[in-house]
């Protein structure tokens, strides 16, 4: 009798391959910067009676609509309440002076000597360009957040697994420095309003001492020595304004930093069948005007702080000040746009070198080849159409006229500095 065959010990059991890593989990979370106050504004009641979904988050113009209206209020109500809102009776028109404020130049009536809100021509841009961060902020946060997802769901996204895992890596590393910046934001908050009350404080005989009075801090409306509620308002615009432009500098400069980290895995392109009518690019399209927004909203906002830190802590350190300030801005949007333009470009370059591969010789007679070169040479067409930036070039225009003014003012308030 044979004997029997030994049956080999049962080997280890089959690894299960990884669950696939969908769209969603590939998303950045800008708000854990932010809990304090964008964070709030970002969910509502949900109307389903369920959890609040995305559905249910706030428009960025809704949020505007309410930070403008806000800030209005707030610093109107606080100037009626002190009896400095109206400008007086002075035999000086709303032109001449502020004439006097551009060139800085000595009041032509040295009896103008108080500071109404309706006089502080800066604290006007300041108000406006302030309360519009907050939505302008919020806006590049609500479509960072989805940003990844919606480019990968429009098929914009180039990655194998391998790469999608290391990306998936990178984006939970950067959501972990987020929460980080987010654990200390209080600190952040805090710290500013110390910073912008130093200002104020530092104010006192030294107020647009260029229209000739060192006596105009006693009579102007956002004082807080004494205190007053016009001072503790401007305090907090000025501190509002600082705290956004804290948050929107950790994230730009954060995402700029993982794009350069992840520019070999976060490969992203265009998609030529144009699934939401504009190449897949809706979100990223939304995130650049809002930067962009941004940016003009700092060019004002440096302008306005001019005539606040010149006479507060110098010219050299307003001049240090504002160039990181504006540097800043500058850096994520150029940083942020060339990345983008230069991964598109490659992009546009495989999809037609995978085209011109494909065509068939339209010389052999078939038909069929003839139909399909025709078909591919206008596919061939239609990439090389496909525009280089998520914006379109009349809006980079207009953008860039935008900042023209302040930035001409800011010059020549330090050229008048210089050479008086």
């Amino acid at each position: 009798m044979p004997a029997p065959t030994p049956v080999p010990p049962p080997g280890p059991a089959p690894v299960p391959a990884p669950p696939a890593i969908g769209p969603e989990e590939l998303n950045i979370k800008p708000f854990l910067v932010e809990p304090l106050l964008l964070a709030r504004v970002l969910k509502k009641r949900s109307t389903s009676g369920g959890a609040a979904g995305p559905h249910d988050e706030r428009s960025p113009y809704a949020v505007a609509t309410v930070a403008v209206l806000l800030a209005c209020v707030l610093v109107s109500w606080s100037a009626l309440l002190m009896n400095s809102f109206y400008r007086p009776h002075w035999e000086l028109s709303v032109v001449s002076d502020m004439w006097s404020f551009l060139s800085r130049k000595q009041s032509s009536n040295v009896t103008a000597n108080a500071v109404p809100f309706l006089r502080d021509y800066p604290s006007w841009l300041l108000t406006f360009s302030i309360a519009w961060s907050v939505p302008l902020v919020y806006g590049i946060f609500r479509s960072l957040q989805t940003l990844h997802e919606s480019l990968d769901k429009s098929g914009c996204i180039r990655c194998d697994d391998a790469a999608r895992a290391s990306l998936k890596a990178a984006v939970d590393d950067l959501n972990a420095k987020f929460a980080k910046h987010g654990r200390f934001s209080w600190l952040v908050l805090l710290g500013f309003a110390v910073v912008v009350t130093g200002i104020n404080l530092r104010l006192q005989g030294r107020l647009f001492h260029f229209l000739g009075s060192d006596a105009l801090y006693e009579h102007w409306w956002g004082r807080a020595m004494p205190l007053t509620i016009g001072g503790v308002v401007w305090i907090f615009m000025g501190t509002v304004g600082l705290y956004m432009f804290y948050a929107e500098a950790v994230v730009g400069i954060r995402y700029v930093k993982f794009l350069k980290q992840c520019k070999d895995d976060y490969k992203f392109g265009t998609n030529p069948l144009n699934p939401d009518n504009f190449y897949g690019w809706a979100v990223l399209r939304r995130a650049v005007s809002n930067l962009q927004g941004g940016l003009t909203c700092t060019f004002v906002t440096s302008f306005g702080m001019f005539f606040f830190l010149q006479p507060a802590i110098g010219t050299i350190p307003t001049l240090i000040a504002l160039v990181a300030f504006i540097g800043m801005v500058l850096y994520v949007f150029i940083g942020s746009m060339t990345h983008i333009r230069r991964q598109i470009r490659i992009d546009r370059k495989e999809q037609m070198d995978a085209i011109i591969a494909a065509m068939p010789d339209p010389t052999t007679g078939d038909p069929n080849a003839s139909l399909r070169y025709l078909v591919d040479l206008q596919r061939l067409r239609d990439v090389q159409k496909l525009p280089s930036m998520p914006i379109r070039n009349g809006v980079l225009f207009a953008g860039a006229l935008s900042v023209l003014a302040p930035a001409v003012a800011i010059v020549v308030q330090i050229v008048k500095l210089v050479r008086p």
